[in-house]
């Protein structure tokens, strides 16, 4: 779970810095398949395991 912790903190906007850490580092958004919810709806294998981790990115968010 703390590789999907970290994920979620270097890909969530922090206002000290006006962007994610990620994309001050790299200078582009992280564009990773674990970021399919932010760009729509796709087809993807293995459904059952996207959704799970979309809900453990969400609640890990929710908790930041």
């Amino acid at each position: 779970c703390l590789p999907l912790i970290e994920f979620t903190y270097n890909n969530s906007f922090h206002s000290s810095i006006g962007m994610a850490p990620i994309e001050a580092l790299y200078g582009r958004k992280c564009r990773t398949p674990l970021c399919w919810f932010e760009t729509g709806a796709s087809v993807v294998l293995g459904p059952e395991i996207v959704q799970e981790t979309t809900e453990k990115i969400k609640m890990i968010q929710e908790k930041m």
